[in-house]
C-alpha cells in the first residue's frame, strides 16, 4: 500500500518518459516483493517480464532508475515502518507482516523481505535484520517467507545465538527437552527477554519437533543425535510394530534420570513424540517405523533371547541368564534397568519387578521374507544415502552431496519417465528430482530416504510446486493460488488441480508433504 505508493510514485517522477517506463517501473515493484512474489531473483524477474532480458540487464534497470538516484527520504514509508520495527527487538516475520498491513504500509500480498532490500540497496544500514529459526542471516531473501523468517535487533542477536546453542545441546540428556526448567533461565531477567524469542525460534523451526504439554513446551531438534530415535534404531532392528503406549512406557523408564528431575519427560510427552517421529507411523494404535536401525549388543541380544522364550520374568533369573553368559555385572543390571528392549512392570521393591520384552512374540522379527526387487532397490539406495557423513559438503559454495544418488533412485537405466505432477512422460533430462519437502527442512535422516524426492518437470510443474502455488493433499494436486498470479500459469494451475498422484510417489511418511498453507 503506502511503501508501493511511495516509491511507484518517485518512479514516476524520476523516470524519463518512453515506451518502457511503465515496464520498468512494474520490473522494479515485482523485484522488491511488492506484486506478491517472495523474494524474487534478478533471474526470476527476467523470466516474469516476458525474458526480454538477462539478469544482468534488470539489475542495470534497478541501478538506473532507483538505486543510483533515490534515497531513504524518497520513499516515507520506510520511516514508518522502521519506527513499527522498533518497538520490538524480535518479530516473528508474520506477526510484522500483520501489524504493516494493519498499518497500511503494505499490502497483503507484499512481503517482508523487500523493505530490507529496499534500505540496503539504499545504502542504509537497519539495526534489524531477518534470520531463519537458526539465526542465520538471510542471503536468500526468501527467508522472510510470512511463515519462517525472523526479524532480530542487533543489539540482542549474540546473546540470542549463545542461548540457542544450549538450547538446542539440552535434549541429549533425555531425547526431549523441558524448555521452562533449563538451567539457563535462573536469571530473571534473562527468562523475562529471552524465553519467549527462543520459544518462537523452536515453534517456527522445521527441524524442531515441539508440543506444549501441561505449560510446559516439550521439545527436540531432528537434525542433533538423539537418544530418543537411537532407541528406534535398536529396538526396532528386532520388531516389526509395537503397542504405541507400551513402546512410551518403555522409553521412560529407559532414560535415566534423578528421581524429581522436572526435566524427565513423561510418558505422554514421548508417546506425543514418537507420533510424529521421523520415519513412523501409528497404525491402529502400533507404531511402525521405517527409518534405519543398528545392531545389537552381545549382552542385549543375551536379554531378548531369554526374554523371547517366556512371558515375564522377575529380576533374579533375568541377571542370573545374563551373568550366566559371562556378561560383566554392571553391565548386566544397566541393560535389566534402563534398556529400551525391555518392558518394566513396576513393583515397590525393584527385585519384585516384573521384566519382558518390549514387544510381544507375534510382534517380534523372525526370519523375514526374502524382499521383493522394489525393497531390495529402496535398501540399496537407502544405504547408499545412509553412507554419507553429510549431505551438505564444502567448497567454493555448498552442494548437496546426496542429489545424484536421489537422482539415480529416480532415473537409474531409464531414458524417461512421467512427471510426479501432470504425469506425461519426459525423457529424463526435462525432469528433475525435486524434494517433497522443501530440502532446508528436511532432518538428516529424511534427506537419506530415497522416497523423499519424485520426477517433476521443468515445463511448469517444478516451478509451480517449488513455489507451492500447487500443493500436495491426501494424495491429489492442490490449487494455492496467489490473488497475483494470473495468465497462462493460472491455467496450467487449474488443469493439474485434482490430479491423483501416482502411489509410486506416495511412499514413504505423510509428513513429507507439507500441510497446505492456502
Amino acid at each position: 500500500m503506502k511503501l508501493k505508493e511511495d516509491l511507484t510514485r518517485f518512479l514516476q517522477a524520476t523516470i524519463r518518459d518512453n515506451d518502457q517506463k511503465q515496464r520498468d517501473i512494474e520490473i522494479i515493484l515485482y523485484y522488491y516483493g511488492l506484486t506478491g512474489v517472495t523474494g524474487p531473483t534478478l533471474e526470476e524477474t527476467a523470466l516474469q517480464f516476458d525474458g526480454f532480458a538477462t539478469r544482468q540487464r534488470i539489475s542495470q534497470i534497478i541501478k538506473k532508475h532507483f538505486k543510483d538516484v533515490a534515497t531513504p527520504s524518497d520513499v516515507p514509508a520506510l520511516a514508518q515502518i522502521d519506527t513499527i520495527l522498533h518497538q520490538r527487538q524480535f518479530w516473528r516475520s508474520q506477526d510484522l507482516h500483520a501489524r504493516l498491513v494493519d498499518s497500511g504500509l503494505i499490502s497483503y500480498v507484499s512481503e517482508i523481505g523487500g523493505y530490507f532490500t529496499l534500505l540496503r540497496d539504499l545504502g542504509k544500514q537497519s539495526a534489524y535484520d531477518i534470520f531463519s529459526p537458526d539465526l542465520v542471516k538471510s542471503r536468500n531473501r526468501r527467508f522472510a517467507d510470512i511463515t519462517r523468517g525472523f526479524a532480530v535487533d542487533a543489539s540482542i542477536l549474540l546473546e540470542l545465538k549463545r542461548l540457542l546453542v544450549k538450547v538446542r545441546r539440552a535434549p541429549g540428556q533425555f531425547g526431549i527437552a523441558n524448555l521452562h526448567n533449563l538451567d539457563v533461565w535462573r536469571d530473571d531477567k534473562r527468562q523475562k527477554i529471552f524465553l519467549p524469542i527462543i520459544e518462537a525460534l523452536i515453534l517456527g523451526n522445521p527441524k524442531a519437533w515441539s508440543k506444549h504439554l501441561d505449560g510446559h513446551l516439550w521439545y527436540m531438534f531432528e537434525d542433533y543425535e538423539n537418544r530418543l530415535k537411537n532407541y528406534n534404531r535398536k529396538v526396532f532392528s528386532m520388531i516389526e510394530c509395537c503397542d504405541l503406549a507400551r513402546l512410551a512406557q518403555t522409553y521412560q523408564n529407559a532414560i535415566p534420570r534423578g528421581s524429581a528431575d522436572p526435566g524427565y519427560p513423561t510418558k505422554s510427552v514421548i508417546s506425543a513424540y514418537l507420533r510424529n517421529a521421523p520415519d513412523c507411523e501409528i497404525i491402529n494404535g502400533d507404531l511402525y517405523y521405517y527409518g534405519p536401525t543398528s545392531p545389537l549388543t552381545g549382552i542385549e541380544k543375551d536379554a531378548v533371547e531369554f526374554l523371547a522364550m517366556r512371558t515375564e520374568t522377575q529380576y533374579p533369573p533375568l541377571r542370573d541368564a545374563l551373568l550366566a553368559r559371562n556378561n560383566n555385572a554392571a553391565y548386566v543390571d544397566k541393560t535389566i534397568f534402563y534398556s529400551p528392549l525391555i518392558h518394566v512392570n513396576r513393583r515397590k521393591d525393584r527385585k519384585n519387578h516384573v521384566y519382558s520384552l518390549v514387544a510381544s512374540g507375534n510382534e517380534i522379527s523372525s526370519a523375514p521374507e526374502p524382499p521383493t526387487s522394489d525393497d531390495a532397490r529402496y535398501q540399496r539406495f537407502r544405504q547408499l544415502l545412509m553412507g554419507l557423513r553429510e549431505t551438505d559438503k564444502a567448497g567454493t559454495q555448498k552442494w548437496r552431496a546426496e542429489q545424484g544418488i536421489l537422482s539415480n533412485w529416480l532415473f537409474e537405466n531409464k531414458a524417461s519417465e512421467n512427471c510426479g505432477i501432470c504425469g506425461q512422460l519426459f525423457s529424463v533430462s526435462a525432469l528433475r528430482a525435486a524434494h517433497k519437502k522443501k530440502r532446508s527442512m528436511c532432518t538428516p535422516d529424511e534427506r537419506r530416504d530415497p522416497h523423499i524426492v519424485m520426477p517433476m518437470c521443468v515445463f511448469g510443474c517444478d516451478h509451480l510446486y517449488e513455489y507451492r502455488f500447487i500443493q500436495i493433499k491426501d494424495g491429489m494436486v492442490q490449487s494455492c493460488l496467489s490473488p497475483a498470479i494470473d495468465g497462462p500459469e493460472k491455467e496450467r494451475i487449474a488443469l493439474l488441480a485434482g490430479r491423483k498422484i501416482d502411489d509410486r510417489w506416495l511412499k514413504g511418511p505423510k509428513s513429507y508433504f507439507q500441510p497446505p498453507n492456502c
